[in-house]
Parts: C-alpha cells; sequence; structure tokens
C-alpha cells in the first residue's frame, strides 16, 4: 500500500471513529511521511501533526541507493543485517528483541516499496494551502538532508514550526521517550514546547 492510500485510509478511519471527526497524528520515520500527506491532503480531519524524521529534499545516487535497497532485501530479515540496523537506530538491547519481531514482520516487497517510497518523496502541492498546524521534528544526529527537510516543510504549509530534537538520531522516541512525549503533550494541550527543542 503506497503513502497516498495509507493516508487516505487514515482519514477515513479518523472521520470514522473520532467524535468530532478529527485528530491529532504523530508520525516518526515511514509514519512522519504518511502525517505530511495526510495534513496536506485532509487537512479538515487533523487537529495538529507532529512529523519526524522526513526527507522531502531530492537524495544524491538515488539510484545507488536503490540498488543497496535490491541487494538488502533479500537479506533484510537475516540476524546480523537486523542487529546493524538496530545499532544504526541506537535501539536498546532491551528494546532489541521487540525490534527485531517487528522487522521480521515486513515482506521483502514491502521493503522495496517503503524505500522507492522514501526515496520519491515530495511534499503535496496541497500543503502550499493545507490551514494544518505541522511541527516538524528531526534529531540533531540525522542526515543533513533530513534535518534540512524540516525547514522546507515549515516553510511549505502555512501554520507549521520546525525544530530539531537534540543529541539524537532519526529513533528519538527511543532514544529519549521522556522529550519526544513531552513534545506530543505540548501540541495536544496547546503548552510550549520544551524547552530542549532548537527552533531551525
Amino acid at each position: 500500500m503506497s503513502i497516498p492510500q495509507t493516508s487516505r485510509l487514515v482519514a477515513e478511519m479518523i472521520s470514522a471513529r473520532t467524535t468530532d471527526g478529527r485528530a491529532y497524528v504523530v508520525g516518526l520515520s515511514l509514519g512522519g511521511y504518511v502525517g505530511v500527506h495526510l495534513a496536506a491532503t485532509a487537512p479538515e480531519v487533523v487537529a495538529g501533526a507532529i512529523v519526524s524524521g522526513v526527507n522531502v529534499l531530492p537524495l544524491p545516487h538515488s539510484g545507488r541507493l536503490r540498488l543497496m535497497g535490491a541487494l538488502i532485501a533479500p537479506v533484510m530479515k537475516w540476524g546480523p543485517v537486523l542487529r546493524a540496523n538496530a545499532r544504526a537506530l541506537n535501539v536498546s538491547a532491551e528494546d532489541l528483541g521487540g525490534y527485531q519481531a517487528a522487522a521480521r514482520t515486513t515482506s521483502r516487497q514491502a521493503f522495496r516499496r517503503v524505500n522507492s517510497e522514501a526515496l520519491d518523496f515530495r511534499l503535496p502541492d496541497e500543503a502550499k494551502s493545507s490551514r494544518c498546524s505541522v511541527l516538524a521534528v528531526a534529531g540533531e544526529n540525522e542526515h543533513d538532508l533530513t534535518r534540512r527537510s524540516q525547514s522546507v516543510i515549515a516553510s511549505t504549509f502555512p501554520n507549521a514550526q520546525a525544530c530539531l530534537a537534540p543529541g539524537v538520531g532519526h529513533a528519538w522516541n527511543g532514544e529519549n521517550a521522556e522529550l519526544f512525549s513531552a513534545v506530543i503533550r505540548s501540541r495536544v494541550t496547546g503548552a510550549a514546547l520544551p524547552d530542549e527543542l532548537m527552533p531551525v
């Protein structure tokens, strides 16, 4: 299922299952891409969006990255590969088992499709006129393009801001769960963002 298709399903679910047809949306990594698309194309169901780890800028050598994805797909569930990915994401030892179990539920076809969609993702044109409130965040230690993308997101959506989470990488919800939760809590309650966040 593609990002736009997933976004439509989430919009339908929010509309059908919430009391007022709206909800706060939080998306990290692939979920962030879905959140951005949802905020752009279905702002009427999004009370506010927090998206993290989303790259919207062209990646250099995208053909090489696609090839790497194709080569990794056949061995993506192999123990050493999963452990290497877990180290790259700073997954804690206590969470490693859960991470590996979840990763093994992903099919090779889904892995390749997700990889391709992430490489090609650009902000929908509707973002420029969306009335949705968006907070775009990246970990301070993420790839430079991902960090820079947060400014692009914030400057495209009329009601958006961008921040960096200090000292963490892509999976910062696990690296600094307290800050991640505080960010969500502040947006839902309308309180000020935590001081630790660095404005972009």
